[in-house]
Formats: structure tokens, sequence, C-alpha cells
């Protein structure tokens, strides 16, 4: 569920700029360096092209982009010289394009070569219809339209926070920073209430655990209270039997959580479930083994208590 809810567009904050903000394509550089940025890109201002040898060509909006990975959009699979970009799907139906490939032309008479067709993200879909113009590397542009992708909800409020300090505006009051606030609020609301149900969850699987462990081996005790009584006799101490007890349930116990804690990794890898950290495992298998031998005290200290000359006494 929450991964669900820690989708991409929850992730998603947009910084529009009027050209009056002054900012650039540079900008890029400086906000992948947030620790909790998985994506940027600084779309330049949108520009009209259309097919102008069609009867009634319609116009698409072309931007410019850097990025700190073109790969996400799969830009830069075809190359050529002059004036080149790729377009999305949308872009192709609008523009009446059957194929990736034609010539579309700008307002100012500009003639751009289509290469390919971009395969445009969810968290981009506000772009749609979008045609982007291929741009050297080195080139610095102006920037109107600034995504980054967080990489998780709970991230987006201290990037979104930190956005203002690196964008080099001019003018503030020429930027805008739109954020999914709603929807993070959402999860962390959804993810406190599936955390304290877990919690107490993992709590009443222990008590249950210690519950049953100190049945079985109450019941086990009772039916070798003669072996114990020997020991008794013999000389064994009451803390002897009780950490030999305790010890007796221990070892399986910790034997039986690590072959468990083994299993579950391999059905999650199996079935591509996102895995538990190296952590929650440790803590898992030593509240197991806690819960193991808080339940075998009980039984330990009755163990410990049989009256040697009771239990050897022959009817």
């Amino acid at each position: 569920m929450l991964s669900s809810i820690d989708g991409e567009g929850v992730r998603t904050i947009v910084v529009r700029a009027d050209p009056q903000a002054e900012i650039d394509s540079t900008v890029v550089g400086r906000i992948r360096t947030f620790s909790g940025v998985e994506w940027v890109g600084a779309f330049g201002p949108a520009q009209d092209v259309q097919v102008s040898t069609l009867p009634e060509p319609a116009p698409v909006a072309m931007r410019t982009l850097a990025s700190t990975d073109d790969g996400r959009l799969h830009l830069g699979r075809f190359t050529i010289d002059g004036p080149s970009g790729e377009a999305s799907a949308d872009a192709l139906r609008a523009l009446g394009l059957l194929d990736p490939s034609g010539d579309v032309t700008t307002t100012d008479g500009e003639d751009v070569a289509v290469t390919g067709r971009l395969d445009v993200p969810s968290f981009l879909a506000f772009l749609q219809p979008l045609v982007v113009q291929r741009t050297r590397s080195d080139q610095v542009g102006p920037a109107a339209v600034i995504v980054v992708l967080a990489r998780s909800a709970r991230d987006v409020e201290p990037v979104a926070t930190q956005l203002p300090a690196v964008l080099d505006a001019s003018d503030a009051k020429f930027v805008s920073i739109q954020t999914s606030h709603e929807l993070v609020v959402l999860h962390r609301l959804v993810e406190g209430q599936l955390g304290g149900f877990s919690r107490a969850l993992v709590a009443l699987v222990f008590v249950i655990l210690s519950v049953v462990v100190a049945a079985l081996l109450y019941g086990l005790i009772m039916m070798r209270r003669k072996d114990y009584g020997r020991r008794r006799a013999l000389g064994a101490t009451r803390r002897f039997v009780v950490g030999l007890v305790v010890a007796r349930t221990v070892i399986p116990a910790a034997a039986g959580a690590a072959a468990g804690t083994g299993g579950a990794v391999v059905v999650l890898r199996a079935l591509g479930d996102p895995l538990p950290d190296v952590g929650f495992c440790l803590g898992l298998g030593i509240l197991a083994l806690a819960a193991a031998a808080a339940g075998a005290v009980v039984p330990a200290i009755a163990a410990s208590r049989r009256d040697p000359l009771s239990e050897l006494r022959v009817p």
C-alpha cells in the first residue's frame, strides 16, 4: 500500500519560473547534490512546432531539456547533424506523424528533425504533448519548468524547502514551487497507522509465542520431572537447572529464527517484493529469541524447584 502511495506523482516537485526570474539550466547541477533527489530536469520555454506540409497543421510545444539522466525519457538513441528532437506518442499524434521521424518547423521558420520517440514517465505527464529538442551537454539555456523527483514522499518537504536557496532567481516573486502536499500528508498518515498496527501485531505474535513455549515446555518438564529430580539429588543447583532448561529452548529457537528469516527472504525475492534491511531481520530474530527465552523462564523455575526426595521415591 505504501509503495503505491509513494509513487512518482507524490514525489514530484514542479518549479515554474517566468523569464524575469533569469534561471538557467545550470540549476540542475546544484539540485542534484541534494541527498533526497532521484532525478531533476530543467525544461526550457515552450516553442510551438508544426508540420508545415500538412493542410491544417497543429502546433505542439517543443522544449529544451537539461537533466541528470536523459535515459529516463530514452533520449539520445539517435543523433544527426543539425537541429533535432524527439517526440512523445501524444505529440506524434498531435503533429500528424505516423512514425517518429520527419521534419517540424518552429514559429521562427527553423526546421527541426524528429529522430525518435520519447517515453514520458508519469510524473512528466503534465507536459504532454511533448517534443524535446536535443542540445549539447555544455549548452546553457533558460529554465522555465524544473521538475524534481524526490527519492521518497518523506523527502519532498525537505527538498522543496531547500530549493529556493539554489534556484538563484533574480526575483523570487517570479518563481512558484508546487508539491503534492495532500498526498504527502496522506502517505505519512497511512505510514503511521500501518506502523502502529504492525508493531501491535508483532507484539501480539511474540506474546502468543511465549505462552505456547511456556505451555509446551511445562508439559515436557512434567514428563521428565524425575530426570530433574535426579540432577538435583546429584548436586545440581537451581540456577544450573534454570540455565539448562532455558538453553535447551533458546538453541533450537535460534536455529528456527535463522531458518525462518532466510526462508522469508528467499520467498520475498522470488515474488519480487521489497526486502527488509539487515537491521530489521536481526531485530526480529533477537525478539524471537527473547520471547522464547521469556516463555521458558517459568517452566525452568518450576523444574528447579522439584523436590529430589519426592521425585526419586519409589512407590
